[in-house]
């Protein structure tokens, strides 16, 4: 696809590349330009590539993984959170070196769209991008995750995740249609409004989740492993989904979101023996937000779900604990 791109559509492509390799930079942008597309910025510094974010709007971002002076990672998915730059459904290929299997969950959950190890030949570039301009993945929006969707099929005992197909405009460049700005913006609300609605629900459900994580984790006196890292995750989780309230006619579960947060700070204080009286009003707040916000689920069902989510989490931690290498010191 890439050859049979008209000219000018190919120099209408803004596109970014951020690493630390100049020498690799340069022969990159060389590679682009050959192929037609010209329209090409280049950072060696992932900081000034964040604060030129909302001056630029390119269509496609190759970026290394591991940049110094910046976590790539943690920005792609601020990008992807909308708390970035003007376009959170930018193409976006992750450039690395050989990594650690520890690393792939890292990549992966950052939202990129591809992951290319390097050294990177060019025609590898282009078959990334025929990609995006022709079956780019549709997106998901979770809890904690807005990216393309790589799952293999919905869990069981989980409601299913619907996807989105978020605006392109590499794919709408390459087809040589012009970009309105307005039109895109207008695509792109419409989209994000989409999503966090999907994201509310998520996080609602996250909290119950975490609710529950903590009570066990209490009931096995696990407070400074499992115990502190539900209450943080309980924290955010609830910071989170009051900050998606904010512009929604559901002002009624932020109200709420606060109570349980001050029920918290006090299970928190009370801390390695909270009342019985806090962790079931822990219980019921959750209870309040997620039934409050998806009125046709019952209490009993909202409880089975979590239930199954916390029997998925152990599994998933016991299959983590054993694929881990055995010390033989």
């Amino acid at each position: 696809m890439i050859n049979t791109i008209d000219a000018a559509a190919k120099q209408s492509v803004q596109i970014v590349l951020v690493d630390p390799d100049v020498q690799l930079r340069n022969n990159l942008r060389q590679a682009l330009s050959s192929a037609g597309f010209r329209t090409v910025a280049d950072y060696n510094h992932i900081k000034k590539f964040q604060d030129d974010l909302d001056k630029i709007f390119p269509d496609l971002l190759l970026i290394d993984a591991h940049m110094p002076e910046g976590d790539t990672c943690q920005m792609i998915r601020e990008m992807r959170m909308n708390r970035l730059g003007k376009n959170p459904f930018l193409s976006v290929i992750l450039t690395v070196w050989q990594t650690k299997i520890d690393d792939i969950e890292k990549l992966v959950s950052s939202g990129a769209d591809h992951i290319l190890i390097k050294p990177i030949a060019p025609q590898a570039i282009f078959e990334r991008m025929e990609a995006l301009m022709e079956r780019r993945r549709p997106f998901v929006a979770t809890s904690t995750y807005v990216g393309p969707d790589r799952r293999k099929g919905d869990r069981e005992g989980v409601d299913p995740i619907p996807t989105f197909h978020v605006p392109n405009t590499l794919k709408i460049k390459a087809t040589n249609r012009k970009v309105d700005v307005d039109s895109l913006q207008r695509a792109i609300d419409q989209t994000l409004n989409k999503m966090n609605d999907e994201m509310i629900l998520r996080l609602a459900f996250q909290i119950a989740f975490q609710v529950k994580r903590l009570l066990v984790a209490l009931g096995k006196a696990d407070i400074e492993g499992e115990g502190d890292q539900a209450l943080r995750d309980l924290k955010w989780a609830l910071m989170e989904l009051n900050h998606r309230l904010a512009a929604t006619a559901y002002q009624q579960i932020a109200e709420l979101c606060n109570k349980l947060n001050t029920v918290v700070e006090g299970v928190i204080r009370a801390m390695p023996n909270p009342s019985e009286r806090d962790r079931q009003l822990m219980v019921k707040l959750a209870e309040a937000i997620n039934l409050g916000l998806k009125s046709n689920q019952n209490p009993a069902e909202l409880a089975s779900k979590v239930v199954k989510a916390m029997q998925s989490y152990e599994s998933k931690k016991a299959r983590k604990v054993a694929a881990k290498p055995v010390s033989t010191r």
